[in-house]
């Protein structure tokens, strides 16, 4: 089922690339279908604000609560509605503050039907601002036909046709996460990525990782294979980074499991999976650790203020990798045996190894050497 999926993420980027011809054309022409002013809006006249990112990917979504957090600081006195692509994505934006979820899902059968319910119900709001942080050719179709009063997106191809208060954002590094701050004049602070985790959902994720840990008394550290494609670790490496880790002393170790992993990298070894994304959040922040390649549950367990360790193989780390101030993100092009020798070293608290010599990357340095802000101007369609 992964290979499907890689191979279907492949043919969209060929078709995006291809099709790029009639993108003018019929955004000229869906330009017509929606009311929109001239003029941008003063601040105190932004009463409703749509907010737009209808991706299927965990990471992807969660890399959009520090535009919502800023959003809400900049627009306090606003409403914000948020689409997005299916329910089970809300969870990630519980307490963030949002009015109403609405949801695309323009996958399977019945696509049409629910798009068609869906931009029914949101051109019934009459919205002052609908934005669209991140380039995304189902949203600028789905805007072309809600109404909005200003629609701002970052200029990207002819993306400015319908939303005609893009602006133009410099081409710099700087984590995907913020990418997007420009849109609202907004910089980030060190925990603006987090989620909104309940005293509950929290007492709740120690109490599940006080069962998980037993009557060990050394670190519990949590791990996951389940990254997709180029982003994947091959088993033996898996086995070497564990094996190589241990050297600095016992660990106990809990594999992540989920639909895609079909058995555990141990036969015995103790397994834990948890269908509910907040619970899971919170239960990997309570853990002394948790490593994983590129995915999903890293991003996630980053965003619940976990100390992640993100293994980085193919995707760049200053762009994709974990946010939060205790977490590690390590480049392999070294070797598994240095990323095992960081990783031990920071759970035992030895002697840690420099950024420069292990080859990582950590916050604090891309503070330093990478601006986390691009510049912006605004763009005139």
């Amino acid at each position: 089922m992964g290979h499907i999926k890689n191979l279907l993420r492949h043919f969209d980027k060929y078709r995006r690339r291809h099709t790029k011809i009639m993108d003018g054309w019929l955004l000229r022409w869906l330009s017509h279908f929606s009311k929109i002013d001239s003029q941008p809006l003063e601040e105190g006249q932004v009463k409703q604000i749509l907010l737009m990112r209808t991706n299927k990917r965990i990471g992807n979504m969660l890399f959009l609560i520090p535009f919502l957090r800023m959003l809400k600081k900049r627009y306090p006195h606003a409403e914000i509605d948020l689409l997005v692509h299916a329910a089970w994505q809300n969870p990630l934006f519980a307490g963030l503050g949002i009015r109403q979820i609405y949801h695309t899902n323009l996958t399977g059968k019945g696509r049409l039907p629910r798009a068609i319910k869906v931009i029914r119900d949101l051109r019934r709001q009459h919205y002052d601002l609908l934005l669209m942080p991140y380039s995304s050719s189902t949203d600028t179709l789905l805007a072309a036909f809600i109404h909005g009063r200003n629609k701002k997106a970052r200029h990207f191809g002819k993306r400015h046709l319908i939303f005609k208060h893009s602006m133009t954002v410099a081409k710099r590094q700087c984590h995907a996460a913020f990418a997007a701050l420009p849109l609202i004049d907004a910089k980030p602070d060190i925990h603006c990525h987090q989620l909104q985790l309940s005293p509950a959902e929290i007492a709740a994720g120690r109490q599940q990782a006080k069962l998980l840990r037993g009557d060990f008394t050394g670190p519990v550290v949590a791990y996951f294979r389940g990254a997709r494609g180029n982003k994947a670790l091959d088993d033996k490496d898996w086995q070497r980074l564990l094996e190589r880790t241990e050297k600095h002393g016992q660990i106990k170790w809990i594999e992540l499991t989920c639909a895609d992993i079909s058995a555990p990298l141990h036969p015995h070894s103790q397994t834990f999976s948890c269908p509910d994304l907040r619970q899971l959040a919170a239960t990997l922040a309570a853990l002394d650790g948790f490593i994983s390649a590129d995915t999903g549950p890293l991003h996630l367990a980053d965003a619940a203020g976990a100390r992640c360790y993100g293994l980085f193989n193919h995707t760049d780390p200053i762009i994709f990798g974990c946010i939060g101030e205790h977490s590690l993100n390590i480049e392999l092009k070294d070797g598994i045996d240095l990323a095992a020798s960081e990783i031990g070293s920071d759970i035992f608290n030895k002697t840690i190894l420099t950024a420069e010599k292990a080859n990582i990357t950590t916050l604090e340095i891309k503070k330093v050497n990478i601006p986390l802000m691009p510049e912006s101007n605004v763009h005139t369609a």
